[in-house]
């Protein structure tokens, strides 16, 4: 104990004994530091002793000020009361060197601050604690490899090393040093290479963020690569791909070894990669080089086998993303229909409106139209009815029953409200089983139209009048929408794609496949309706493109919803629509995984909760986990969060929070945040929220929110004093978020998590933004209720009981009271700690009054809403473990079966290649059974079947499509097989053949234009007898055909400008621009179309000759036609025009007729033939 000998003077005011600084302080060395209170009073009555002790009084310091000083330097490098520190005379803990007379100020602010990295011992110790995966004779390994090769590193001798891994490891650590040029690997570096290298099977590390992960990456790499092995390391993205190859390609090269990166790369360039001993790369890139190599038999991966993969962010892409699938784009001409149907879909559904009073409205139509669709009778009898009444005009009936008009628009618009009120009850009297109930709009409220009586058992409709006879349907849930949505669009179904596959064929035709996706797509429309542009996905250029909000905020460039999900939410922002795809090859990425068997290496931050450790376990047999200690001691620590009841509370605690931190105090300077958000949108609004509250106030705000952006002015350079980021995700995992040492002088990046996150390892992810590398941070959550999601809110009141309930209100009305009081114990704390100063002589009595109130104060500093922020996070972990186990139990067996039947089918199209190695048909074949494969997958996969039968009924199907298309006949309509074949024998000069695949497929749709155009072409080739009569008639059909076309996409193009005309100004949007495209197209084939009838009734009536000259498709754009024509007539190659196709972006449209069977375009020309023209004389006389 200090000797209180010396007698203070004491200013006359209570502002240096005030406490608003300390007792804070105090307050969050107890919640976030996890200080017990007795010891919290202990290091408060060392510090008063210290004071006093060390005259500060005289010395006109301020007492508060000073103390909150000592105590955030404490809680900012996060010591807690048994840590021992290192001083002159030994090791000591924070109150025994507060206590210590010897030690003066600078010094103590200076020994608090010490921090050293861990020896050896520590860390093994560390090590050895965890049960699971480290035994102690890999721990004694580990230590006699270190330990020699750190000696042989210090003396530079390599003749130290006792055998040779430990030589490969100081060669290792050798190629480090070339490649960094200052600094060798650490301790923890060193002992993760050893864990990995001496494991036989798959092996996890969790490696905390700012440890050098990519450093151990690579040693081991190189590692497996000595040994003779091909190692891949995935990266989360591209650019970190690309990135570490750059920058570990020294390290490489020092220890003889070829390394790359197999993005943005050619198929050349991808050959010579595969041959690399290192190939770092994503998921995508892996798996997709192996379905062109297995699929495409584009065989780039030459030689290369799945040997040994070490993943970075291995928790994120085996759990989070475990399920995702790569796949190549393939296209399948009868999906090109579907846009028609889509749009219907769209129409309907995008009309509809969520009322305020809870209903949905839906599409608005003529009252007479909506009353037949409810109720399916003849509404003519009950319109003449009330006309013969008086109710509406004469001749209105018949009106209202013609096809649509404007003169019924103008009628519609003379109806009046009574009117309708007397029509419904002549409906009612004439329709028993209907009741109706009308409505109008009155601000927010519905208001009865007219009183209904006792209703019985009649089925209810409820409508909601507008004006001119104009209404809409009400709809009491959101089920009913989807039921009339789905029943409108059945009644078109026929007249959009008629069938003529039988209904029992084992390849499903286009109209099954249509009825079997209906509901489906109308789910996806409601689906794309509600969901937000800046949430889900962004706008970028002309593409809507996914967003990985939940996990780590990347923009998914490559990838796209299915289901039509992708074309619903292309259709409600105008963009341009991709086209719907079967998907007929694709891996997951737990497939890829498991390629490489028992040598599955990963690295990441945080791997994960017990139940996400365990389900790793039983995906991939027999791998194991460690937690390597940080180098460091981690200060990082987590304030106490909150939960706010409205956005309008989160947001003011948001602003309040980052104010705080961004000001300087008495006791430290400025911080810099880092703000994660959960979407786009929500950055935007905290965004403003900061801007405006903090308008008075110099801060610098900047916005990381789209990864395809530049992050250069993010992570460039080190964060800066009152810097604020505002993020969402995408700066929570693999962001390296420099530090100025001003702020971490200040306490370092302050990272405010605004929402709750998907799992513990995002929420670990983004708090590991700060307090790295030995430097200290803090972390908070601020969420709000309003954002909670249904199933997180009944998890919370699921997981707490009744009795829980009660005493957390209880215990909230208590700290209340407290707070209440809080003022005034505080006063008292500073009257009772001035009087303790000023005694010279202090007795016992003071002193156990001083501490009593100060065991009040630190009481009533509890934080009532910490058992909210436990609730909640207890609810999300409860969401997590349901979510793993129906991972395991449902969705890894279910993808496990299709991926089982994709390699069938891949052994399949093996036996294919080898049978018709030599046949002209070969291409034809493989393409219609990769549709017949893809249609079959969509159709008749089961998840509930058991492989046996799934595996049985596929080789029926694959066994029956073959023997179909080896007969030349197509095994379903939804097969544009016929015109593909036929192309490929008139390519061969087999015209005769082709004129009978292309009448084949006129045969199941005669208004085919593209098999009628190519059927004219082999018939003019061949040329029979009566040639060009038949051509002309082929092509006479084929014009009105495309005529048709070109109708459907005007009416289309219409509709798209008149709806969106109030959002459009005069821009078009992408979709518009492919509408017109595809238009311009059409025109141009009908142009051709038409010219080439003129030219053949020219030759047939004038007995004239005719010249057959072809061209590429894109002779049908007029603007670039003479230079098509120019290429053909010189014989330049026509990859020469890519660069001005891909510049007018017709590219895609281009692909879609040739995948439809239109592969080239034909002219004609016509000249004079004597014995031609004698004929036709003669034929005249």
């Amino acid at each position: 104990m200090l000797s209180l000998k010396r007698k203070i003077t004491m200013d006359n005011d209570n502002e240096d004994c005030s406490m608003e600084l300390s007792i804070p302080r105090l307050h969050c060395l107890s919640e976030h530091i996890g200080w017990k209170k007795e010891d919290v009073k202990k290091l408060f009555e060392a510090l008063v002793d210290r004071f006093m002790c060390q005259n500060k009084k005289q010395q006109k310091v301020n007492f508060d000020k000073w103390m909150a000083k000592i105590l955030y330097t404490i809680e900012i490098h996060k010591i807690d009361a048994a840590m021992k520190i290192s001083g002159d005379a030994g090791d000591f803990n924070v109150v025994q060197l507060v206590q210590d007379s010897t030690i003066d100020d600078p010094k103590l602010f200076k020994l608090l601050e010490s921090e050293r990295e861990q020896n050896l011992e520590e860390i093994l110790k560390d090590i050895a604690r965890q049960h699971d995966g480290v035994h102690d004779n890999l721990i004694e390994k580990v230590r006699a490899i270190v330990s020699n090769v750190s000696k042989a590193l210090k003396q530079n001798n390599k003749k130290v090393c006792k055998d040779g891994m430990e030589e490969t490891l100081f060669d290792i650590c050798k190629a480090v040093q070339a490649q960094t040029k200052h600094w060798k690997p650490r301790y923890t570096q060193m002992v993760s290479w050893c864990i990995l290298a001496l494991s036989h099977n798959s092996y996890l590390l969790q490696v905390g963020t700012g440890e050098g992960k990519s450093c151990i990456v690579a040693m081991f790499a190189a590692y497996r690569a000595l040994k003779g092995q091909k190692v891949d390391i995935i990266s989360s993205s591209p650019v970190l791909a690309e990135r570490d190859v750059e920058e570990w390609k020294v390290f490489y090269e020092q220890l003889g070894l070829t390394v790359n990166c197999n993005t943005n790369k050619s198929e050349e360039q991808l050959k010579k990669c595969y041959k690399c001993h290192v190939v770092y790369g994503t998921t995508e890139n892996f798996a997709g080089d192996w379905l062109r190599h297995h699929f495409n038999r584009e065989y780039i991966r030459t030689d290369r086998k799945f040997e040994c993969v070490i993943v970075d962010e291995v928790d994120s892409l085996m759990l989070d993303k475990g399920l995702e699938v790569v796949y190549l784009s393939s296209t399948m001409p009868a999906m090109q229909c579907l846009d028609i149907l889509l749009s219907r879909i769209w129409f309907q559904v995008d009309q509809h409106k969520k009322m305020s009073w809870g209903e949905t409205a839906g599409p608005i139509r003529p009252f007479v139209d909506i009353l037949q669709e409810c109720t399916g009778s003849n509404v003519q009898p009950i319109l003449k009815l009330a006309e013969d009444r008086g109710i509406f005009p004469t001749g209105f009936a018949k009106e209202m029953t013609q096809p649509k008009s404007q003169d019924m628009i103008q009628k519609l618009e003379c109806i009046s409200q009574s009117q309708i009120v007397d029509f419904f009850k002549v409906a009612k009297e004439k329709l028993l089983n209907y009741s109706f109930s009308l409505f109008q709009e009155d601000g927010q409220q519905k208001v009865n139209m007219a009183q209904n009586g006792d209703e019985g058992d009649r089925h209810k409709i409820s409508l909601l009048f507008l004006k001119g006879g104009l209404c809409r349907r009400l709809f009491p849930d959101k089920e009913a929408c989807i039921n009339s949505v789905e029943q409108t669009i059945k009644e078109d179904l026929q007249f959009i794609c008629p069938e003529v596959t039988p209904e029992d064929s084992p390849i499903p035709g286009m109209q099954h496949f249509i009825k079997a996706k209906l509901r489906v797509w109308v789910l996806s429309a409601f689906q794309a309706k509600e969901m937000d542009l800046g949430d889900e996905y962004i706008i970028q250029g002309q593409s809507v493109v996914p967003v990985d909000y939940t996990c780590t905020g990347v923009v998914q460039n490559n990838m796209r919803w299915s289901n039509g999900l992708q074309q619903f939410i292309e259709m409600k922002h105008q963009a341009k629509l991709s086209n719907m795809t079967a998907i007929t090859n694709f891996m997951s990425n737990v497939r890829l995984f498991r390629m490489y068997k028992s040598q599955v290496y990963g690295i990441s931050g945080t791997l994960g909760n017990k139940e996400e450790v365990e389900m790793l376990g039983e995906l991939y047999k027999g791998m194991q986990t460690c937690v390597i200690p940080s180098f460091k001691r981690r200060k990082l620590f987590e304030e106490t969060g909150q939960v706010e009841r409205n956005e309008e509370d989160w947001l003011s605690e948001i602003c309040s929070a980052v104010k705080e931190k961004v000001s300087a105090t008495s006791y430290r300077g400025e911080r810099a945040v880092l703000v994660i958000c959960e979407t786009i949108n929500r950055a935007k609004t905290i965004e403003k929220a900061i801007t405006n509250s903090l308008s008075d106030q110099s801060i610098h705000i900047k916005v990381y929110t789209n990864s395809n952006l530049d992050s250069t002015e993010i992570t460039g350079r080190p964060l800066q004093p009152r810097d604020v980021i505002i993020a969402t995700n995408l700066a929570g995992r693999g962001t390296d978020l420099k530090v100025s040492q001003e702020v971490n002088a200040s306490g370092g990046l302050f990272v405010l998590q605004t929402f709750l996150p998907l799992n513990i390892r995002v929420e670990n992810q983004a708090f590991g933004r700060s307090g790295r590398q030995g430097n200290p941070g803090s972390a908070q959550l601020i969420m709000c209720f309003d954002h909670f999601s249904a199933s997180t809110i009944v998890q919370m009141f699921g997981n707490t009981s009744l009795l829980q309930m009660l005493a957390q209100r209880i215990m909230h009305l208590h700290m209340v009271v407290l707070e209440i009081c809080g003022e005034h114990v505080k006063r008292r704390l500073s009257e009772v700690l001035k009087e303790f100063i000023k005694q010279e002589n202090n007795s016992q009595q003071s002193r156990e009054e001083m501490i009593a109130t100060l065991d009040i104060v630190v009481s009533s500093l509890k934080n009532p809403n910490k058992a909210a922020v436990i609730d909640a996070k207890m609810a999300r972990d409860s969401l997590v473990e349901e979510r793993m186990s129906s991972y395991l139990r449902e969705d890894i067996p279910k993808m496990t079966k299709k991926e089982d039947l994709f390699s069938d089918y891949l052994k399949l199209l093996d036996e294919l290649y080898k049978k018709h190695k030599n046949s002209k048909k070969l291409d034809a074949i493989v393409e219609s059974m990769h549709e017949c494969w893809g249609l079959w997958l969509l159709m008749r996969f089961n998840e509930n079947e058991t492989e046996e039968t799934l595996k049985t009924t596929f080789r029926n199907a694959m066994k029956y499509a073959q023997e179909c298309l080896e007969r030349g006949k197509s095994p379903s309509s939804a097969l544009s097989f016929y015109t593909r074949y036929g192309n490929e024998l008139r390519v061969q000069g087999r015209f005769g053949e082709s004129i009978g695949m292309y009448t084949r497929a006129v045969e199941e749709n005669d208004t085919d234009a593209i098999a009628l155009y190519n059927r004219a072409l082999s018939v003019m080739h061949a040329k029979d007898q009566g040639y060009i009569t038949a051509a002309l008639q082929d092509l006479e059909k084929a014009s009105e055909s495309v005529k048709l076309s070109k109708n459907i996409i005007e009416e289309k193009l219409v509709n798209v400008v008149i709806l969106q005309a109030d959002q459009l100004n005069g821009e078009k949007t992408g979709f518009i621009k492919q509408l017109q495209l595809k238009n311009q197209l059409l025109t141009g084939l009908k142009d051709n179309i038409d010219e080439a009838v003129q030219k053949l009734k020219d030759a047939r009536n004038f007995g004239k000759r005719v010249k057959i000259s072809e061209y590429p498709v894109s002779f049908l754009l007029s603007e670039i036609r003479h230079l098509v024509q120019l290429f053909c007539s010189v014989g330049l190659p026509q990859s020469g025009l890519h660069p001005l196709l891909h510049q007018l972006k017709v590219n895609e449209e281009l692909k879609n007729l040739e995948a439809l069977g239109l592969t080239q375009v034909f002219c004609l020309e016509t000249t004079i033939s004597l014995s031609g023209f004698f004929s036709k004389i003669f034929k005249a006389d």
